[in-house]
């Protein structure tokens, strides 16, 4: 029987990394105990042949030119050699070889890394960059191709973090970094057509001695072509890949600056994004650094159109953050893309800036102007007719918009992002009113003494807020109505007079990773045909209810904690809940409460320590469980009245200070496969008038 391999980890000189292929398509394997390989998925364990790449000896002389020296790393059918040019003066080379048949191989795994090996030749080839290694001659010899490049002396980032204290870098040693990133991607896709390189990540940036930076391993880059609706294939590694990448649409330049933030994010952190794709926690950075986390935020936004418009934009910024921190970025390449540079104009109320209002500043602009303000208290009303961005600089609560006779900030036209700004309302109308177009928030801090924080109305009316606190709002915090569509990602929604968030008259509101607790009165509202989606969100301390969907309401609810508020959630008038993998507990009154013609569905969650019932169904109210256990509460666990129904499968039921569940006065109840046990009366109390149906009952 032939012994099978990983594919081969060659050690290379003394103080380099090893270096390991993927016997499929040749990519760098990443992970020393990988078992597939994260670009064709292929498993790594392969039969050895004669015929695979990595036999040529030392010595060995290609195109009677290039003089191997030893092997730098290793696959299946693909390896790569240090070797000697010996036409030019015996300067060092790599050399990348990618065999073109392999016994026990079909065609496709060898037309998939051929394809790949001539993608990286061609793309290099035609390009010459700085931060990009040279391609010197690429050619076919028995059956074999090779790529003949730059032999760069250093190591990769991801193992230069790797030995640095808590694996992660300082901001004044990542700054300079990303801006050789930015220009050499910039670089890329400046090209007509444009490259995309779609791998964006440490293990594919080269480090060398004086810290400058190449870019690597091409494999997968691709060309941009605008009359192509989707990708080959989807390709890029998880945790830096953009989630366009997995998607059916084209990938665009959009993707290598959310693989850039992805990189950033980890060199700051510490953190592997693939350890958990897609979510990027908070970096905590220093005042002097908060910008850099604004836009690592902002480029690693999911919707490619929310992050920032172009690498150029990224660089900019990069080179703006060095210079307010008292760095100096340097002259930039020569190879850097001709572009126009983004307008930017300060606002400084003392005389430093461009101009002392900011008002002042949004009259004479144009649309596309980045507009910074400078710390200050701003007594104005502004209102977006153009696409600006109005970005506060410094500590947010050092740059703050108010009014006391009318909205902070109206928005009129088809785009609009603000940053890093305290906004407080002292008006009777909204702090901030958006009528039309869409507006992005981030990192700011929404308060209202009078009305509403924000309010968002209308078909044409969208609205982001990420990593914003909205407290305080003298009526609700967020109002969304009237078909208007909104967004809230890393939010803080908190001592609102009288609900957190309310959405009716077909309004549609995502809520994700959001904290939602001391409001006066509910959680978060939807009625009149609206609908919510509440994902890995906490909800606390509410004087009513956490969440309560209404009049047709319809909430889903996912990955969530709600808990110690009057009452948890309310399905009522027609309106529906699904909930999936949550936890409601300790709550004055019912856990959850469905009545009136509501709907809910329920999956592997937990009701339980209520001081009534897990769950209470009534007058006409249905509900469907499964696997959710319901258990410690003070009354019963499930409680089935008034015409209502049940559906209850595969629970538990258990240690209640009542019945685990009753049926009564014309409550009708399915009950499957359920557990129950020392609950304080009966397991299943079936009361005169009830109908229930019984399976598979587990009691102890």
């Amino acid at each position: 029987m032939e012994k099978t391999t990983t594919g081969i980890t060659v050690p290379m000189e003394q103080g380099m990394q090893q270096v390991r292929f993927c016997p499929h398509c040749g990519a760098t394997v990443q992970r020393v105990n990988a078992r597939f390989c994260e670009t064709c998925h292929q498993s790594l364990y392969v039969t050895p042949t004669l015929s695979l790449a990595g036999a040529l000896p030392q010595g060995f002389v290609l195109k009677q030119r290039y003089q191997l020296e030893g092997k730098l790393g290793e696959g299946g059918f693909a390896a790569v050699y240090k070797a000697r040019d010996l036409v030019l003066s015996n300067a060092w080379r790599a050399i990348k070889e990618m065999c073109s048949q392999g016994q026990g191989t079909d065609t496709r795994e060898i037309r998939l890394a051929a394809d790949a090996f001539k993608q990286e030749a061609t793309l290099l080839a035609g390009l010459m960059h700085p931060n990009l290694p040279r391609i010197y001659d690429h050619f076919e010899e028995q059956g074999h191709w090779f790529l003949v490049m730059d032999y760069i002396e250093g190591e990769t980032l991801e193992k230069y973090l790797s030995r640095m204290p808590d694996r992660k870098l300082p901001p004044e040693t990542v700054l300079p970094l990303a801006i050789q990133l930015s220009t050499v991607l910039g670089y890329l896709h400046s090209q007509q057509p444009p490259i995309i390189f779609r791998d964006v990540k440490p293990a594919n940036i080269m480090l060398t001695a004086d810290g400058h930076l190449y870019l690597i391993d091409f494999g997968i880059a691709r060309l941009f072509k605008t009359d192509q609706a989707r990708d080959t294939i989807a390709l890029g590694s998880p945790g830096y890949a953009a989630p366009e990448q997995y998607g059916k649409a084209q990938t665009g330049p959009q993707a290598d600056i959310y693989g850039l933030g992805a990189t950033l994010h980890h060199l700051l952190s510490g953190r592997d994004p693939s350890e958990e794709p897609f979510r990027f926690p908070p970096l905590h950075l220093s005042s002097r650094w908060r910008g850099l986390e604004y836009l690592i935020v902002w480029m690693v936004s999911v919707r490619q159109e929310d992050r920032p418009a172009s690498m150029q934009e990224v660089r900019q910024e990069c080179e703006r953050l060095m210079m307010q921190a008292g760095m100096s970025a340097g002259p930039l390449p020569a190879y850097a893309p001709l572009s126009v540079a983004r307008p930017r104009v300060v606002v400084a109320k003392d005389g430093s800036g461009d101009f002392q209002s900011i008002q002042e500043a949004l009259a004479s602009v144009s649309a596309g102007t980045r507009i910074c303000i400078r710390p200050g208290i701003y007594q104005e009303a502004l209102v977006l007719n153009k696409e600006v961005e109005l970005v506060g600089e410094g500590i947010a609560e050092q740059v703050i918009l108010s009014n006391q006779y009318t909205s902070c900030i109206r928005v009129r036209t088809s785009r609009a992002t603000v940053k890093n700004l305290t906004i407080r309302g002292e008006a009777s109308e909204a702090a901030i009113e958006v009528g039309q177009g869409v507006l992005h928030l981030e990192y700011c801090d929404l308060s209202a003494t009078v009305y509403t924080a924000l309010e968002v109305e209308g078909q044409d009316a969208r609205v982001v807020l990420r990593r914003c606190k909205v407290h305080n709002g003298g009526w609700k915090g967020v109002v969304l109505y009237n078909y208007a569509r909104g967004r809230l990602e890393d939010c803080d929604i908190y001592q609102n007079e009288q609900a957190g968030l309310s959405i009716w008259m077909h309004a549609g509101l995502e809520l994700k990773n959001c904290r939602v607790h001391e409001c006066a009165g509910n959680g978060i509202e939807i009625s009149e045909q609206s609908f919510c989606m509440i994902e890995n969100c906490e909800f606390f301390q509410n004087d009513l209810l956490d969440v309560i969907a209404e009049l047709d309401g319809k909430v889903e609810i996912k990955g969530s904690r709600l808990h110690a508020s009057a009452s948890g959630i309310v399905i009522r008038d027609q309106g529906e809940g699904v909930i999936e993998n949550c936890e409601v507990y300790g709550h004055a009154l019912d856990e959850i409460r469905v009545c009136w013609g509501g709907k809910l569905t329920a999956r592997e969650s937990r009701f339980y320590e209520g001081k009534q019932c897990g769950l209470r169904v009534h007058a006409g109210g249905s509900a469907s469980l499964s696997a959710c256990r319901i258990y410690a509460n003070q009354h019963k666990g499930i409680d089935v009245a008034f015409e209502s129904s049940a559906e209850i499968k595969n629970c538990w039921l258990y240690d209640g200070g009542n019945d685990g569940i009753c049926i009564r006065e014309g409550g009708t109840a399915t009950i499957e496969a359920c557990y129950f046990r020392g609950n304080a009366l009966q397991p299943i109390r079936e009361e005169e008038g009830s109908h229930v149906y019984k399976e598979a009952i587990t009691l102890e």
